[in-house]
């Protein structure tokens, strides 16, 4: 079945059966696409806060193939549903590390619940971050990473410094964010996330990398949570992220805590750019208080 098979055949049925057709099409994308396979690992933070991926499923329905789907090397069934949210993956006591399948269907998910599309946490990522800052969909990804060789593995660091000054009676906070590759490979689509507290404002003018404007384009605020998409790192490089807030409040005493996802590792495969192999890393940084 062509692409333009598919548009034919939906320009000629009726609700019902393009109900049907949506299905048929489905399970031929799933056919085709659902060699892509990713590798997470969620690092141990080396202090007493969680390192966790949010599964969820808004968007797009995601389907997987079950039989590579692994949690720290054993089978494991997400029970993948349409309204949101199915799995909650939490590094505490140890890392954790996740292998599955994925392929996104032509099925939108409009009736998600309420409360699934507003989880989030401050200690990681939800897949739909992942997945979108990888690319449009997962069958756009090929292009961003067909000269990986499998050779080499990024590994970063993440520390957070801040410090409060203040200055004609306004208090401004300032958090910076070290980030460094120790590894053996360039980091790429690096995404760093920040859940702000809720006693200090930030204005989009107030974040830097290297002392420099990011692109509008990558960065994203959502009420408090700040999204800042990082340049590749390359070997032995390190880049400061820096968020100028104003304190709200005289009083705060909140924390604050950073995290980022990066490609570490990319296995290409000659028999399709699908059947690549990519290894995304994630880590949390020291938390801050605000004081």
């Amino acid at each position: 079945m062509e692409n333009n098979d598919i548009n034919y055949k939906l320009d000629e049925v009726d609700d019902i059966s393009k109900t049907h057709l949506y299905d048929e099409i489905n399970l031929y994308r799933a056919t085709v696409y659902t060699n892509f396979i990713l590798n997470f690992i969620l690092y141990k933070p080396p202090y007493n806060l969680p390192n966790e991926l949010v599964l969820d499923n808004t968007g797009f329905y995601y389907v997987y193939d079950a039989d590579k789907t692994l949690v720290n090397g054993e089978s494991i069934n997400l029970s993948i549903g349409v309204k949101g949210t199915f799995m909650v993956l939490r590094a505490l006591n140890g890392n954790k590390t996740l292998q599955i399948n994925l392929s996104d269907t032509l099925t939108e998910i409009n009736n998600y619940s309420l409360d699934y599309k507003c989880l989030d946490t401050p200690y990681g990522f939800k897949l739909s971050d992942v997945i979108n800052n990888l690319g449009t969909d997962l069958n756009d990804i090929k292009i961003n990473f067909k000269d990986g060789d499998g050779q080499g593995d990024a590994n970063l660091s993440l520390i957070q410094t801040g410090f409060s000054v203040k200055d004609d009676g306004e208090k401004t906070v300032t958090f910076n964010f070290t980030i460094e590759n120790n590894g053996s490979e360039v980091a790429r689509k690096v995404l760093f996330k920040d859940i702000l507290p809720n006693s200090v404002s930030l204005n989009l003018a107030g974040i830097y990398i290297n002392s420099v404007y990011p692109n509008s384009r990558d960065v994203k605020l959502n009420s408090k949570s700040l999204f800042v998409r990082v340049p590749d790192i390359s070997v032995g490089e390190s880049v400061t992220l820096t968020i100028v807030c104003r304190l709200n409040d005289e009083s705060c005493n909140e924390f604050n805590v950073g995290v980022i996802s990066y490609v570490s590792k990319v296995v290409p495969d000659g028999t399709g750019a699908q059947a690549s192999n990519i290894t995304i890393k994630q880590i949390v940084s020291n938390s801050k208080e605000i004081q």
